[in-house]
C-alpha cells in the first residue's frame, strides 16, 4: 500500500511540476518587469529617494528653462527635437505666413468698404470719429479668418511642448521609466 501511494504521489507531482514551473516563471517575469519599470538607484531611505527626486526635478527644470529661452549649452539640448525655443519660433513663423495669406487687399477693397459703411452710418457718430460698430465688425471678420491658423498654432504648440517635455525628462531620468510615465501624464493633463 505504501509503495502504491508513493508511486501515485510521485506521478502526480511529476505531472503538476511543469505547470507549477511555468506559473512561477510567468510570475517571476512579471515581477522583474514591474521592478524594471520602477527603476533603480533612487536610494534606500526615504530621505535619499526625496533627494534624488529633488535633483531630477531641479535638473529637468533647468533643462526646460534653457530649452525654452534658446540657451542650448547642455549637451542634452543639442538634439534639434528638444530645442523648444527654435521649434516654437518655427511654429510662429508658419503662423505668420498663414496669417499673411489671409490678409485682404486693404488699399483697394477694405478701404472702400469702410468708406461706404461710414457714409451709410453718417450722422450717428461725432464728426471725425469712426462708428465703433464698423470697427468691431471689421475686426471680427479678420479674427474669424485667423481662426484656422490660430487653432493650428495652438495644437502644434501643445504637441511640440509635450514632445519636448517628455524627451527632456527621458534625458534626465532614463533609469526611472515609471516616473517618466507619471511626468508624461501630468504634462498631458496640464495641456
Amino acid at each position: 500500500l505504501t509503495r502504491k501511494l508513493t508511486a501515485v504521489l510521485v506521478s502526480r507531482i511529476y505531472s503538476a511540476l511543469p505547470s507549477m514551473r511555468n506559473e512561477i516563471m510567468r510570475k517571476l517575469e512579471r515581477t522583474s518587469s514591474e521592478l524594471n519599470d520602477i527603476g533603480y538607484g533612487a536610494g534606500e531611505t526615504e530621505a535619499e529617494i526625496n533627494l534624488t527626486l529633488m535633483r531630477l526635478v531641479f535638473e529637468y527644470h533647468s533643462l526646460l528653462q534653457d530649452a525654452s529661452i534658446g540657451r542650448y549649452v547642455d549637451k542634452r539640448l543639442w538634439d534639434p527635437k528638444v530645442r523648444l525655443c527654435t521649434r516654437a519660433q518655427n511654429l510662429y513663423d508658419a503662423f505668420k505666413t498663414d496669417i499673411a495669406a489671409t490678409r485682404p487687399d486693404f488699399e483697394n477693397t477694405v478701404v472702400k468698404e469702410i468708406e461706404s459703411e461710414i457714409r451709410e452710418s453718417r450722422g450717428r457718430e461725432l464728426p471725425g470719429f469712426l462708428n465703433p460698430r464698423i470697427f468691431e465688425s471689421r475686426v471680427a471678420v479678420f479674427v474669424e479668418d485667423w481662426r484656422v491658423a490660430s487653432n493650428k498654432l495652438v495644437s502644434s504648440a501643445r504637441r511640440v511642448l509635450s514632445d519636448v517635455t517628455n524627451d527632456l525628462f527621458t534625458a534626465v531620468a532614463p533609469e526611472f521609466p515609471a516616473l517618466r510615465l507619471r511626468v508624461r501624464d501630468i504634462t498631458a493633463s496640464a495641456m
